[in-house]
């Protein structure tokens, strides 16, 4: 998570404006503030400081002082969730009397534009939309894409801070590995020997990991997202712990995987360390523990939300014990109906949904599930979809 605050304060002649990058996502988070006051003793800071917990803020040194006036500067801030605010900076000038300048400064936090990113399945493109009101930003397809790779069907998606990581059922790379700024290619495997894909429809990852999902061949790989080199796998056709049938799409915390075993109609929880059986809950039926056909699942902090192909819904779960917390949805083009759901992904706020059959992106609530907005139609638009099947974001 990236959140990008402005503070500015104007007292007794002397400006001060300071922007600060918060970075999130690491045990040890790091910050920095620039700083540039402008007055008759004007000078430029830098502030840089780190940690976790209660955190007190001070000065790194000065960069310039103006006509020789020296002056230090201290940014404090305890407060139990680190970086969440600074509120106030003082400004010291020794001389005689040693007087203490206090400025408290004014929070004007900037909205920092965050995507949604797409794939177009049947037609052939990768598309980057804006999360707040799902509008249009740009497209990649075979014809625009510099590498050119033909039979371009682009299915499940994740992404990082930097990437974007897509696997595709056409005829070239199997797994790609895009910039997410412009959705160009960097890297691709179609796997080697025993490492073959078969169907690749989902994927995940963590901080060094992809996990992905194989179809046809009922199992689960485990890959670094730095070249995409194999790491392990599991799996084979059946209804066993170690089993799979035709797993679609999973998600990953930092502890376990949830794989949303298809045609098994089942969720299961698996350790990411060694890709073992944990938990699995489901069986094919309409009940409040029963699915049809899961297909897409993501999680937040506490819940899993899981789409349902054949059962035009969208099912909560707890992420501790799999158990069952609400639902919504019906077969139709409703506002809280579905036909073919298949990707979702989620930030602190919103679910975002791909239909594949109604071809459009829903956006809803994750406290009760309710509907906010949908896009999309049947076609080769910049606002239409043509039988899409993933969507990604960064949980920000």
């Amino acid at each position: 998570m990236s959140v990008t605050t402005k503070i500015s304060a104007i007292q007794d002649e002397l400006t001060v404006y300071a922007e600060n990058t918060v970075t999130s996502g690491s045990e040890e988070k790091t910050f920095s503030l620039n700083i540039s006051a402008f007055s008759t003793g004007a000078f430029q800071c830098k502030i840089e400081g780190k940690g976790l917990g209660k955190i007190q803020y001070i000065a790194s040194g000065i960069v310039e002082a103006k006509d020789n006036i020296p002056f230090t500067l201290s940014a404090f801030k305890v407060n139990s969730t680190p970086y969440e605010e600074i509120t106030s900076f003082y400004l010291q000038k020794f001389h005689d009397d040693y007087d203490t300048l206090k400025i408290i400064l004014t929070m004007i936090d900037e909205v920092i534009p965050s995507y949604l990113f797409v794939a177009d399945t049947s037609n052939e493109r990768l598309q980057k939309r804006l999360k707040s009101d799902l509008s249009f930003v740009m497209e990649i397809n075979e014809a625009s894409d510099p590498v050119g790779q033909p039979y371009y069907y682009p299915g499940a998606l994740a992404c990082d801070d930097t990437y974007l990581y897509v696997v595709n059922s056409g005829w070239s790379y199997l797994v790609e590995k895009r910039l997410k700024s412009d959705l160009s290619f960097l890297i691709g495997t179609s796997g080697t020997g025993d490492n073959t894909f078969n169907e690749p429809v989902g994927i995940a990852c963590d901080d060094t990991y992809l996990y992905i999902t194989e179809k046809l061949n009922h199992r689960l790989q485990k890959r670094l997202k730095s070249d995409l080199s194999f790491v392990a796998k599991i799996g084979s056709l059946g209804s066993g712990d170690d089993q799979f049938y035709g797993p679609y799409q999973l998600s990953c915390d930092d502890t376990y995987l949830y794989i949303a075993d298809n045609v098994n109609n089942r969720i299961q929880k698996r350790l990411k360390s060694d890709l073992s059986f944990v938990a699995k809950i489901g069986s094919s039926g309409t009940g409040d523990d029963q699915f049809k056909y899961p297909k897409g699942i993501i999680h937040d902090d506490t819940y899993l939300y899981i789409t349902e192909f054949s059962g035009y819904r969208i099912q909560k779960r707890l992420k501790s014990d799999l158990s069952f917390v609400a639902k919504i949805g019906s077969y139709g083009s409703g506002d809280d109906q579905f036909i073919w759901p298949v990707g979702i992904a989620c930030d602190d706020t919103y679910l975002y949904v791909i239909e594949e059959g109604n071809h459009r992106l829903q956006k809803r609530l994750k406290s009760d599930l309710s509907f906010v907005a949908k896009i999309g139609s049947r076609g080769s638009g910049d606002d239409q979809f043509y039988y899409p099947r993933g969507v990604a974001c960064l949980f920000d």
